[in-house]
């Protein structure tokens, strides 16, 4: 039974989550365990475009990942948003 609500807690302290990178050495356990292939960010990658695909604004997504402003959505998520100049346009 998990004493945390944490999914990934640290060695030292199960009460405080982990670095930056410490999650992988629980992730390749969790890995073998479950005897799958899955980059723990493409959990993220997912969540940050499912957020845009349905229409969360890009501010809020980029806040909920832990960035204060939204150029990582830019640069690295654009593409889930194609319409989003003409969706601007039909607002005026």
């Amino acid at each position: 039974m998990p004493t945390t609500s944490l999914v990934f807690s640290s060695d030292e302290d199960k009460n405080k989550p982990l670095r930056r990178d410490g999650y992988k050495k629980s992730w390749r356990k969790n890995q073998m365990l479950a005897d799958i292939k899955v980059h723990v960010y493409s959990f993220r990658h997912h969540f940050i475009s499912y957020q845009l695909s349905i229409g969360t604004d890009k501010l809020a997504v980029a806040r909920l990942v832990g960035h204060k402003t939204t150029p990582m959505i830019d640069e690295h998520y654009s593409h889930h948003l194609p319409n989003e100049a003409a969706d601007a346009m039909n607002l005026m």
